[in-house]
């Protein structure tokens, strides 16, 4: 994450956005059940998996234009 935002990979930002990147992902693995009710679906088909893909990489893109910034500034 420190390489691809430009910033220290030790500071505590990054290792705090690394966990958060990471939380987005166990989550939908952890509270699956949660998930499927909440969204109506019975399954995680490859279509679920395919939008549930989509917004994560959505977040990480908008996560590291956030932190380039930051660190540039």
């Amino acid at each position: 994450w420190g390489t691809a935002t430009d910033s220290d990979p030790e500071s505590s930002t990054t290792l705090l956005s690394v966990f958060t990147i990471l939380g987005q992902v166990l989550y939908f693995r952890l509270a699956q059940p949660v998930v499927l009710k909440r969204m109506g679906w019975n399954e995680t088909s490859d279509a679920e998996a395919g939008e549930i893909i989509a917004v994560v990489i959505g977040n990480l893109r908008t996560m590291a234009a956030t932190a380039r910034e930051r660190s540039n500034a």
